[in-house]
């Protein structure tokens, strides 16, 4: 190894105890989505109805699941990915134990069941009441990322809009509502659960970041070795690891022409916990669970380019076409 040449070459030499660790090192922690997301669900109401989006979310919810690159390296780092990792089976099997069951349901993904401090892996939670209007379902869904993240101790996630979809985060006020209210029964067994969950991560808000795999993996953002492509980061003011993210997320649509502008401002960051705890507060009374609940961002990397212009669009573009951006961003 030499200035000129940063490669190791001795990597073969090393005891097999420190291989096996380097590779381990190199696995992906991952944030395994229990169901798949719809675009138009994911993004409403940031952008009107009707209206391009800048991803369908598809590819990154495919590559996301695929077996971690070390499977592919050489035998001795498949071996390490084994060790913990496998492809989960289709659940029919265990049908009889699932506390829900909906069309949406991903059932064949990569999973990590490393457990304690070698943990890699969250789970998420899509699923809000709009989706369905799109799949049929059967049970409760949050019962089930409590029994699935309690097998994972690496945390767990949902959506703040599965609690109120009619929460506008672009900066709109929260809808009115009594804190002493009486709750439904729906409502309670939604609270009973989030409190069994071991963390509580509400995503707030979901960028796509559109750049090749290879600018993805050394940004170190998504991975050592950039496959794992979906990220939950907190936003809380002392964590500014998510300005990394906006920022990268942000240079990489400055790079050729963007059919849907994303909004990076960081005003948006600043006013989501305040938000949060008022729409907890508003839905559930619930003080306990408004202070612990923590609000984050998912950043998707989508490899695929989407949400790059052809040529022709280019050149309408030029010609006086303009560029759709959120509903409020204008003008910012």
């Amino acid at each position: 190894m030499s200035h000129s040449d940063p490669s190791f070459h001795l990597f073969l030499e090393l005891p097999l105890e420190l291989r096996e660790e380097i590779w381990r090192y190199c696995l992906p922690h991952r944030v395994r989505e229990l169901d798949t997301p719809l675009a138009q669900n994911v993004f409403e109401p940031e952008y009107e109805y009707g209206s391009l989006l800048p991803c369908n979310l598809q590819g990154t919810t495919f590559a996301n699941g695929l077996p971690p690159v070390l499977t592919r390296v050489c035998l001795e780092s498949r071996k390490v990915a084994r060790e913990t990792g496998a492809l989960q089976l289709p659940a029919s099997s265990e049908t009889a134990d699932l506390v829900w069951e909906a069309d949406s349901l991903r059932k064949q993904d990569w999973e990590d069941r490393a457990r304690e401090d070698r943990a890699r892996e969250s789970v998420h939670l899509h699923w809000t009441y709009i989706y369905g209007a799109d799949f049929e379902s059967s049970g409760r869904p949050l019962d089930y990322l409590v029994l699935r993240a309690v097998s994972v101790a690496a945390g767990s996630s949902f959506m703040a809009k599965y609690i109120d979809s009619r929460f506008d985060w672009a900066g709109e006020a929260a809808r009115a509502s009594e804190t002493e209210q009486t709750l439904q029964p729906e409502t309670l067994r939604d609270l009973e659960a989030l409190r069994k969950l071991p963390s509580l991560q509400v995503v707030v808000r979901v960028i796509v970041v559109h750049c090749d795999f290879k600018a993805a993996a050394k940004s170190g953002l998504f991975g050592l070795l950039g496959d794992a492509r979906v990220q939950i980061v907190d936003v809380r003011d002392e964590n500014r690891v998510v300005d990394r993210y906006l920022a990268f997320a942000e240079a990489c649509e400055q790079q050729g022409s963007i059919a849907v502008n994303q909004d990076f401002r960081r005003e948006l960051v600043a006013v989501t916990r305040r938000k949060l705890k008022d729409l907890i507060m508003g839905t559930y009374g619930c003080p306990i669970l408004a202070a612990t609940a923590r609000p984050a961002i998912m950043f998707r990397l989508c490899t695929k380019m989407c949400n790059q212009l052809p040529v022709r669009s280019r050149q309408a573009e030029r010609g006086g076409r303009r560029t759709r951006y959120p509903r409020g961003s204008r003008g910012l």
